[in-house]
């Protein structure tokens, strides 16, 4: 509470504060709420502007070399999105960095990559005479130690430090001298081998301290060196820890625990040399006492330490099993180490971190002897990989759950590997039988049910969703998702809990529940975090449209439009286009339609996105129709067949319905009637009702064409009957005016 309140003062006076705080509280581990990627950072980057304001504000990120592709993306958010806002990014890096991310060595806006050169001979012999201050003396050190150096900053300091331990140099009437021959000394070749001699020369005391030390990291309490020293070593712990300061070994560093002091090794080399004298039983010791230490004063910020006490489980187990010890100890905790991580991992899953997910459960698995731990761990990891573009990684990781499951002899897990397996091979390619997936999600099920395992009805529930989805079969999707509400506990299962709510919304936005009641059950959908309004206002857009209440609808529209780019999620920015542009669509501002469906396009196809494209570039072609521009009414009818998958429903009924009433107009009846006649059969076994309608609208106006009026009345009130339904007064309301106006005339045959 006390964090919280110093993060609500530096925010004192902040639009959404709250938020902010809550965002920035679960980064941090402060809060058990588990917050998607792109809502930490957006917490994070206002938290910095929010400090920013009062004053310029320069972050400094150490070390960044060693970051997380994910703390990576959170420094280009900050540095892409933070607006009128002074903040200087000083991230310091080794230039391997630049392997993970290449642009920001160049062609970035707002950065720039300064390169630390080597220290030349004369910086070299001004850094030595800054040390001793005995610019005769600096120009002798740094004629011996020149060419080994080669103008490493630390090197130059370890050895002059090395020269003073060794009395080579030493303090005479306040000045320093030479006690040897400088020509005589010898100089390690590394600056690893340099750290070590000198950690070799430190009193036995001193070298046990500092390895202690080591174990806890690059920064250590003095608190936890003392539970991890012997009781007779405790007593004078804080003056051997002055000494090591004096020898510059280590430096005072803040200290996050009131009470308690910090230090800092001074560099990483000397920490790496101060480890590795450690043998590795005393390694192993270490680690596990040390786990057993934060374990113990975590409390309430258990969270976030639940990643450092797993590492330190998981070295400790490492080294007992590299010695060769195979007792209840290595496996007690080769356990509490897999199930740390494990916890961790699936936290990173629920906040869409896949890197942090991937590096954390697959830890988790190399631990674990259970086949059937294993193997849930492996379907977690084989999801991940194929969400995130790895699909093949992603289906081979299926096998290896399918082999953990004969082994463990559970034949559900191994049915349910199967089921997502073929789930992805179906999305991946149209042609797949969805009526053989459908047939494994009802054995899974069946199988779940008779072993009272909840998992297994989940999974298929979901798969019956996914494939309901693609028929556009939305009252049987609806009716699925709301038994999966019904199974679901948004706090052991927060991903799923939140997909689960996007899908509902999304079943009711574009399914058969009148418009209305489908804006209240929306409104009423409980996402487990009320940081996510973006979807509620993007659904609810065009149902408000549908009533006429055409700027209440477009404010949502933009707000949502907004919310997304605030977040820097463009993708989901260009996918906003879909319910904006249907507003302005059933608003009849053609022309604004047109430009928000022509920016969605060109923001997904910047980033190489084909499957929202190709809907739009299919909406959009029915809008230029209307607008008579038919250049690029044909280039939007080609986009939508170049991107759209085959059995991509809206895409390929909204470009044939244009292409078709497009062909009537020049009097080519049969292209137009072939087309009308494919788009009808793609959508008779959808309850689809908007696409229904402005299909059959589209049907209309080729009957009437090819001067068939009696035709032409009829699929107009089959137009009326679906728009009706759907409660769409505004659609239902131009079926009436092209009622009333009589039929187009018929247009000769081409």
């Amino acid at each position: 509470e006390t964090a919280r309140g110093k993060l609500a003062t530096l925010l004192e006076g902040t639009d959404e504060r709250d938020a902010i705080v809550e965002r920035v509280a679960a980064t941090i581990g402060l809060s058990e709420s588990v917050v998607p990627t792109e809502e930490i950072f957006w917490g994070v980057r206002k938290l910095l502007e929010a400090i920013a304001r009062r004053q310029p504000l320069i972050v400094v990120i150490d070390d960044l070399n060693w970051a997380e592709p994910t703390l990576l993306d959170l420094v280009e958010h900050i540095a892409d999105w933070s607006h009128e806002a002074p903040i200087l990014l000083l991230a310091v890096a080794r230039p391997e960095m630049l392997d993970a991310r290449p642009h920001w060595g160049g062609g970035k806006m707002n950065a720039t990559t300064i390169l630390l050169e080597p220290l030349s001979a004369e910086d070299s012999t001004e850094l030595v005479g800054n040390l001793i201050g005995d610019e005769t003396l600096a120009r002798a050190v740094q004629g011996r130690i020149g060419e080994t150096a080669e103008g490493n900053p630390l090197f130059v300091e370890e050895l002059v430090a090395m020269l003073v331990d060794e009395g080579v140099l030493r303090r005479v009437n306040g000045g320093w001298e030479s006690g040897a021959d400088l020509s005589q000394v010898n100089v390690p070749p590394t600056v690893s081998a340099l750290v070590s001699a000198r950690l070799d020369r430190l009193q036995p005391s001193e070298r046990d301290l500092i390895g202690r030390a080591s174990v806890v990291g690059k920064v250590f309490q003095r608190s936890a060196v003392t539970e991890l020293s012997p009781p007779e070593r405790r007593d004078d712990l804080g003056a051997q820890l002055m000494l090591l300061v004096r020898k510059e070994l280590v430096r005072p560093d803040r200290s996050g625990t009131t009470g308690d002091e910090a230090f800092r090794f001074r560099h990483i080399l000397v920490r790496d040399a101060a480890y590795a004298s450690l043998p590795k039983e005393q390694r192993a010791d270490l680690h596990a006492r040390f786990a057993a230490w934060l374990e113990g004063i975590a409390g309430e910020r258990w969270l976030e330490y639940e990643e450092v006490i797993a590492y330190h489980l998981e070295q400790a187990h490492r080294y007992r099993a590299e010695l060769g010890l195979s007792d209840e100890l290595t496996r007690s905790l080769a356990a509490s180490a897999a199930s740390h991580l494990r916890s961790a991992g699936l936290r990173a899953l629920g906040r869409h971190d896949p890197p942090a997910a991937r590096n954390l459960l697959s830890r988790a698995v190399e631990l674990l002897d259970d086949d059937r731990e294993r193997g849930e761990i492996l379907m977690h990891l084989a999801a991940s990989a194929v969400e995130s573009g790895d699909v093949q990684r992603g289906l081979a990781l299926y096998n290896e759950v399918k082999a953990a499951a004969r082994g463990a002899n559970d034949d559900l897990l191994g049915m349910r590997a199967d089921l997502e397996q073929m789930q992805w091979k179906t999305l991946f390619d149209p042609s797949a039988n969805e009526s053989e997936l459908l047939s494994l999600a009802s054995r899974v099920e069946a199988r779940a049910d008779e072993l009272g395992d909840k998992s297994g009805t989940i999974l298929a529930g979901f798969v019956r969703a996914e494939v309901y989805l693609t028929q556009c079969r939305w009252m049987d999707q609806l009716n699925v998702l709301e038994r999966m509400r019904e199974l679901l506990d948004p706090r052991e299962e927060p991903r799923l809990w939140v997909g689960c709510a996007q899908m509902t919304s999304n079943s009711l936005r574009w399914g058969p529940v009148p418009a209305a009641e489908a804006i209240e059950r929306i409104e009423a959908t409980n996402w487990g975090d009320e940081g996510r309004p973006a979807g509620r206002l993007g659904f609810t857009a065009p149902l408000l449209a549908m009533l006429g209440r055409f700027d209440e609808a477009r404010g949502r529209a933009r707000a949502a439009r907004d919310y997304l780019q605030e977040r820097g999620l463009r993708m989901r920015v260009g996918d906003s286009a879909l319910h904006w542009g249907t507003v302005e669509d059933l608003a009849g501002d053609l022309d604004r339609a047109d430009r928000v469906l022509g920016d969605g396009i060109d923001i997904l196809r910047s980033m190489g996105e084909t499957g929202v494209v190709s809907t739009l570039a299919a909406m959009r072609a029915s809008v230029l129709y209307r607008l008579g521009r038919r250049d690029e009414m044909q280039a939007a009818v080609l986009l939508a067949q170049e991107t759209g998958a085959p059995n991509d429903i809206a895409t390929q009924v909204y470009w044939r319905a244009a292409a078709a009433q497009l062909a009537a107009d020049d009097g080519r009846h049969e292209d137009a009637r072939r087309l009308m006649d494919e788009a009808v059969q793609l959508i008779e076994p959808t309850d689809f009702l908007e696409l229904r309608g402005r299909a059959f609208e589209a049907l209309a106006h080729v009957e009437a064409r090819a001067g068939r009026p009696d035709a032409w009345k009829a699929a107009l009130e089959r137009a009326m009957g679906e728009h009706e339904r759907k409660g769409n007064l505004v659609g239902a309301g131009g079926v009436r005016e092209q009622q009333a106006a009589g039929p187009p005339q018929p247009v000769a045959a081409a």
